[in-house]
């Protein structure tokens, strides 16, 4: 069967745009290297954004455009080549005070693979005067329509962040702000800095098009979508817990001479490894069609086999994961699942017992190794044929996502900072 064309970057714009929604938020986890970008590929992200302080953290640098816009589109490129999914940068205030010098970087972003940007309002301590800054957000979408990508351009005002001027104000201000750079080529408003559901709804109610916003340790998902948010951004965060994490790890290792932190919940060497092996750097598989309700046949798939494609993660002999969940079509469309040879019920058991209570439904199966053993008798048991999905990118198995869950919610364990609030929200950019 003729395998489909993997997607132009064009066309990644376009489909990245699509996903943002008013009520039904893009969850857009913001990574700093190939490697934290493959992670949350692996875990089913349908697109992924970075964060301005990971990447010059990893680098060595201080946040604040700090670090050289050579590393950083260096940087957007490995990320690019790394996964397959739409990526949207953190262009900070666009390293340049001139229109002309902001678009330069755009057009380079652009060449470098990237579909999205945010371009943020602050610069040298204030905010940018509003009409510089429509000027700048106006030369950013000449650029990105010059180079041909319908570049999704998400305007950042700082209101918020930095608390300008008195608080009966910030709402008025914001909504102003953004409607203007609307009206200039943005795509959509990201307005950190407040969690507040009252100003948020109005910043959703207020601005015609789509309200991102940053999330906090307080912060739901399902609670913001029902304010209209149709973007939640991670920024800093996951950057930060990752240090928090080492900071542990060094003090373990220093005061008391133990290593017992690096096996709790470390994800195992090959499974790490398994990540990135997929021959070096994309070209990718081309991208599968497959919809809710259709068949490999009809969405232009390309399976070898005649293995049924929905799998489900999790053993319900072990109850891992607290899942036996179907994997949902929309993250499997934009995944590598490797089906290979499984054991299937064909027969009865002895005495009626059910067979196969592993065999066959441990999806995103690790290939080479054995299939997982029929816990009554292999009588019963016949190997079905293997078959591939040509996807964008390869999934994860699905035990390397076991150690969170084994962890627990971050909530529940102790951690950097865990006695003590800050007075704002520590959203982190």
């Amino acid at each position: 069967m003729k395998a489909m064309k993997a997607m132009s970057q064009s066309e990644r714009a376009s489909q990245f745009k699509v996903l943002h929604q008013a009520g039904r938020p893009l969850v857009l986890p913001n990574a700093w290297d190939a490697m934290s970008a493959r992670v949350f590929e692996a875990a089913g992200f349908p697109a992924i954004g970075t964060t301005s302080a990971g990447m010059a953290f990893q680098a060595g640098f201080p946040d604040g455009e700090r670090l050289p816009a050579p590393e950083l589109l260096s940087g957007l490129a490995r990320i690019v080549r790394a996964i397959a999914v739409p990526v949207t940068a953190d262009l900070e205030a666009g390293y340049a005070d001139e229109p002309s010098g902001v678009a330069d970087l755009v057009r380079q972003a652009v060449a470098a693979g990237i579909v999205g940007i945010n371009l943020e309002d602050w610069r040298d301590g204030q905010l940018v005067p509003l009409e510089r800054q429509v000027a700048r957000l106006a030369a950013c979408r000449a650029a990105a329509d010059g180079a041909g990508v319908p570049l999704f351009l998400n305007a950042r005002t700082d209101v918020y962040w930095h608390e300008v001027g008195p608080s009966a104000t910030r709402l008025d201000h914001a909504v102003r702000r953004g409607a203007a750079y609307l009206a200039a080529g943005a795509d959509g408003v990201f307005v950190p800095g407040t969690e507040d559901e009252f100003t948020v709804r109005a910043l959703a109610l207020g601005l015609a098009g789509p309200l991102n916003v940053l999330a906090g340790p307080q912060s739901d998902a399902s609670r913001l979508a029902a304010l209209g948010v149709a973007r939640i951004s991670t920024g800093s965060g996951p950057v930060r817990a990752v240090m928090g994490l080492l900071a542990h790890l060094a003090l373990e290792w220093k005061t008391r001479g133990t290593f017992g932190g690096m096996g709790e919940g470390a994800i195992p060497y090959g499974e790490a490894n398994r990540l990135f092996d997929t021959g070096g750097y994309p070209p990718r598989p081309p991208a599968c069609t497959l919809g809710a309700g259709r068949t490999h046949s009809e969405s232009g798939c390309s399976p070898e086999g005649g293995v049924a494609f929905v799998r489900r993660i999790g053993s319900r002999a072990s109850g891992r994961h607290g899942a036996n969940r179907p994997i949902p079509t929309d993250v499997l469309a934009r995944r590598t699942v490797t089906a290979r040879p499984v054991a299937t019920r064909v027969g009865s058991c002895p005495n009626g017992a059910r067979c196969g209570s592993r065999a066959g439904i441990r999806g995103l199966d690790i290939p080479g190794e054995p299939p997982p053993p029929c816990t009554r008798s292999e009588s019963c048991l016949r190997p079905a044929p293997p078959a591939r999905c040509r996807r964008m990118a390869p999934a994860a198995p699905a035990s390397l996502f076991q150690w969170a869950a084994r962890r627990g919610p971050r909530s529940s364990r102790p951690g950097p900072g865990s006695a003590h609030r800050p007075r704002r929200p520590d959203f982190g950019r």
